[in-house]
């Protein structure tokens, strides 16, 4: 299924999808940052307020889209994403990402 990136996440679905209307999902491995950071947004139903600290940390540690898809637990531990829950959260949405590109 191609086309615009709509993750699971709760939350307002007016917000979550507005985030990532835009987002190709077959092209996530050239995201820019910013891109990034709007998939990142698409998660605030699941992460609350930490959502604009997670932010933060993809944007400070320049996590485009090809950096996104080879995240994992560890290394989501090593940028700064403390909750482990969170981590999960973020590698189950990552695994469902990387099927819809093909990996």
């Amino acid at each position: 299924l191609a086309g615009p990136l709509r993750l699971r996440g709760g939350g307002d679905a007016g917000n979550t999808t507005d985030a990532v209307t835009d987002l190709d999902e077959t092209r996530a491995a050239e995201w820019s940052v910013e891109e990034v950071l709007r998939f990142v947004e698409s998660l605030r139903g699941t992460f609350s307020a930490k959502t604009d600290g997670y932010k933060t940390i993809f944007e400070e540690n320049d996590i485009d889209g090809k950096v996104l898809l080879n995240l994992d637990d560890d290394k989501l531990a090593k940028v700064g994403v403390k909750s482990l829950g969170h981590r999960e959260h973020l590698v189950e949405a990552l695994v469902s990402l990387r099927s819809r590109v093909g990996m």
